[in-house]
């Protein structure tokens, strides 16, 4: 019985500590990607070709859009999940719209570039407090964007 007892404070403890540790991980996930999201902004603002600036800008909304398409097609995922990533998506691709002039945006000027990617990057840190969704599928977004693609 004393076996059986400790094993179950054992189970209880593993089970309590679980969520604990991911809010962990997911707090150092979060400021690696801050990190890299404040590397993306420095990159830029140090960038003179407004060309290249505003490629580099297409090249980091397009990796977050296809990072978030990729996490959508998990089946894993629940429904307040799918819309929370729909939400930011649009939110994304009508940032890359207004960059690029596309789909009735004005098309941001040259001189609005550095301003415009404080904006962006700022929008992308904020994501998970504006919509809610699960600390899974936060995660694997950010891995995606850092990691994979």
């Amino acid at each position: 019985m004393y076996k059986v007892k400790i094993l179950c404070i054992i189970l209880l403890l593993f089970v309590a500590v679980q969520p604990l540790m991911a809010m962990d991980n997911s707090s150092r996930l979060e400021d690696q990607f801050k990190e890299y999201m404040n590397e993306i902004r420095m990159k830029v603002n140090k960038i003179d070709d407004p060309v290249e600036k505003r490629a580099m800008l297409n090249m980091t909304l397009q990796k977050i859009i296809r990072a978030l398409d990729t996490v959508s097609t998990l089946e894993s995922l629940s429904e307040k999940d799918q819309k929370a990533i729909a939400v930011i998506r649009s939110g994304f691709q009508d940032k890359y719209n207004e960059l690029n002039g596309l789909n009735g945006f004005e098309k941001v000027a040259d001189t609005d570039l550095n301003s415009f990617a404080d904006y962006m990057l700022q929008d992308l840190e904020q994501a998970r407090r504006m919509v809610s969704m699960s600390i899974a599928a936060f995660i694997i977004i950010i891995l995606l964007i850092i990691l994979i693609l």
